[in-house]
């Protein structure tokens, strides 16, 4: 996971954060799906793209990020097939089922980690930019390159809980449980 900040005392660009990757052709093609994810916009205002950091009991953290379950094309879907079926047969409920991806990866969380420096500045500054990361020479001991031709979301929300605080229901409850076996 990739971190950035304005150099600058009391600078005015928002803080940074983002997956990296190996291959630059990945890095667009994700953030095609990030994007799509956001109806291709630049603000994510509806929180469309989850994003969450979860401190684990052995010290690392967890990243995720996932689409919404209350995105507006589910809503309208849901509704259009509820509108269209009404009346079939009474008391007929829709089971609404959704095929969701996850990405989920854990890093250590130790003095060298710039998660807490992130959330400190995002919390203050009301906004983020999600935005991808490339690690270059990593035989050589890596290099972290943010890539400034991949449009970023800028987002303001984001959840920092520790996995003890996560309640059921929650994405990352569920797949701690039953993913990650915690």
């Amino acid at each position: 996971m990739g971190f950035a900040f304005d150099p600058a005392p009391g600078g005015k660009l928002p803080p940074v954060t983002g997956p990296s990757f190996r291959s630059h052709e990945y890095a667009v093609s994700f953030f095609k799906l990030l994007r799509a994810w956001n109806y291709d916009k630049d603000v994510d205002s509806d929180d469309n793209v989850k994003l969450s950091f979860i401190l684990e009991d052995n010290g690392d953290y967890s990243v995720y990020l996932y689409p919404s379950m209350d995105r507006q094309s589910l809503r309208e879907a849901f509704g259009d097939i509820e509108e269209s079926t009404k009346g079939d047969k009474p008391g007929k409920e829709l089971q609404k089922l959704v095929v969701q991806f996850t990405l989920c990866k854990s890093f250590p969380h130790g003095p060298a980690s710039s998660l807490d420096a992130f959330v400190g500045a995002a919390r203050k500054a009301g906004v983020f930019h999600l935005r991808a990361f490339e690690m270059k020479d990593e035989n050589a001991g890596g290099e972290l390159v943010m890539l400034w031709d991949i449009d970023p979301i800028a987002k303001n929300d984001f959840k920092f809980k520790k996995r003890s605080e996560l309640l059921r229901g929650e994405v990352e409850y569920e797949h701690g449980k039953k993913v990650m076996n915690l």
